[in-house]
């Protein structure tokens, strides 16, 4: 191989390299690990059968009690013995002593609310997944076990 044709390949090995991007840190961590940055959270409700009960109130606030918009709720698994309502409401927060917001807990704040109906006449155990996008950044998957009694 002639030293120019040593050179030119040389030449298109560098402009290969310098054209392929950096692999993101999400294509760097093995899979376990990008999973494991996914905040999973696990909850248990008690319903009384035939009421219709809020599960739960998610919100994102500023310090000043403000609110920084709503929560996006997406349903992952659907109640197999009742039906699952999502929708922006008001209501109470509850921050703990420590937290800076913890004076936002006397006030009614914007937020999505999720609430469970039962089917008529069912008593047993039913639940339901869900991932909130919070207007703050943040994300979870959230799973609720509902005894039905």
């Amino acid at each position: 191989m002639t030293l120019n044709a040593k050179l030119f390949t040389i030449a298109l090995g560098l402009f290969a390299l310098a054209a392929t991007p950096a692999p993101t840190l999400a294509q760097q961590a093995p899979l376990d690990q990008r999973a494991a940055a996914v905040q999973v959270v696990e909850l248990t409700r008690v319903v009384a059968s035939d009421q219709n009960v809020r599960l739960d109130f998610l919100y994102s606030l500023n310090p000043d009690c403000s609110s920084m918009g709503f929560t996006t709720v997406r349903i992952l698994k659907q109640p197999q013995h009742g039906t699952i309502a999502v929708g922006n409401g008001t209501g109470f927060t509850n921050f703990p002593k420590d937290n800076q917001r913890y004076e936002c807990n006397k006030l009614r704040s914007n937020g999505a609310v999720i609430a469970y109906d039962p089917e008529s006449g069912y008593v047993g155990v039913d639940s339901i997944s869900i991932e909130a996008i919070y207007a703050s950044g943040s994300s979870q998957k959230r799973s609720y076990a509902i005894e039905v009694k």
